[in-house]
């Protein structure tokens, strides 16, 4: 049986996201949305994931805000569900904060070279809970 539409607390959006590694980047690239899809890790309270140069690295740091999004279906209930993570975006820099992160993170599914590793400071977390599809009446 389908469950309710809800919002799903702060620790489930974040235990969701933790379990999770493929999202999608929202940036803003000359006035227009683009959605991007990444693979994430989940780091000391912000999101990482990896990128190379192109329209999603400069937009991540040209747009005032980025969201990374991630949503799934519970095979036993049908339900769909929705993570929002909004923030601002970090590349890092910083030798020893990088040789922590990068063996943690997921391997790649982009072709080509991303070695520039960029993080999601949280601004706001936010999730939904979607019942599935209800039966005819």
């Amino acid at each position: 049986m389908a469950g309710t539409a809800g919002v799903l607390d702060y620790d489930d959006c974040w235990t969701r996201l933790k379990t999770h590694d493929l999202g999608r980047v929202a940036v803003v690239i000359r006035g227009n949305p683009f959605v991007f899809p990444v693979n994430y890790l989940v780091h000391d309270d912000v999101v990482v994931f990896r990128t190379g140069e192109g329209a999603k690295l400069d937009g991540v740091f040209t747009s005032p805000s980025v969201a990374l999004e991630i949503d799934g279906i519970d095979p036993a209930t049908g339900d769909a569900w929705s993570v929002i993570v909004v923030g601002q975006a970090r590349m890092i820099t910083d030798p020893d904060r990088r040789a922590e992160v990068e063996p943690r993170m997921p391997a790649s599914w982009a072709a080509g070279d991303t070695p520039f590793l960029v993080e999601i400071h949280p601004d706001e977390v936010s999730g939904r809970l979607l019942p599935g599809p209800q039966p005819a009446t």
